[in-house]
């Protein structure tokens, strides 16, 4: 679906689950799952630990297959995914620009645009191994970011940050969500950006 000047439909559904059932060996993780994702949503997905949060992720993403149910996804769907947390070999030289430069992005400019739309404007040359928790996720989002995404998943965002880190941190995805549609950033990184949808779970957030 495509507005008249040819930009992306508000509201427009990015990946919908009907009766979604997932069973790990005897136990049932997923039972009967309706859910959908539509563009310019920020949706969070919370429950506590083994109530089968990152298995329904997967199972939108098409990582798992549903053995009862169905999953819809918008044709060509962009997605960007940032992990829980990201383990880096202490002895692994990977600083910030080589990290990035890994979403197969590597122009300067680019990456210094996105860092600094994440608020880690100052990092490109900092170790990977170095930063703190709330620096990793800025990174990591950045990296997720350049793929020009219609669909951001954040797998427990704000785990291991504190309450603080936590609020800038939901506060900022509001704004890349809000400021997608600036020329400038259009420029930058074309139109499918003008409307990120945003699907993120954790314990503690409920909505955005």
């Amino acid at each position: 679906m495509r507005m008249p000047d040819g930009g992306p439909v508000q509201g427009e559904i990015l990946v919908r689950g009907d009766g979604i059932g997932v069973r790990h060996g005897r136990r049932t993780i997923l039972h009967d799952v309706d859910i959908q994702v539509c563009r310019g949503e920020i949706v969070t997905l919370i429950g506590p630990n083994g109530s089968g949060k990152t298995t329904l992720v997967r199972a939108l993403l098409e990582l798992e297959k549903p053995e009862t149910g169905t999953v819809e996804r918008k044709a060509g769907l962009r997605t960007g995914y940032t992990p829980q947390s990201l383990t880096i070999d202490r002895t692994l030289p990977l600083n910030v620009r080589r990290f990035l430069e890994m979403s197969g992005e590597t122009v300067s400019d680019v990456l210094s645009v996105m860092l600094a739309s994440v608020g880690a404007p100052n990092l490109m040359n900092q170790e990977m191994r170095l930063l703190s928790g709330g620096e990793q996720k800025r990174v990591l989002l950045a990296r997720a970011l350049l793929r020009d995404p219609d669909l951001l998943v954040l797998d427990e965002p704000t785990a291991n940050v504190d309450i603080h880190g936590q609020m800038e941190f939901y506060d900022l995805i509001r704004r890349i969500r809000d400021v997608s549609t600036d020329p400038a950033y259009l420029e930058l990184f074309g139109e499918a950006a003008s409307a990120v949808a945003v699907y993120a779970h954790d314990h503690d957030h409920h909505h955005a």
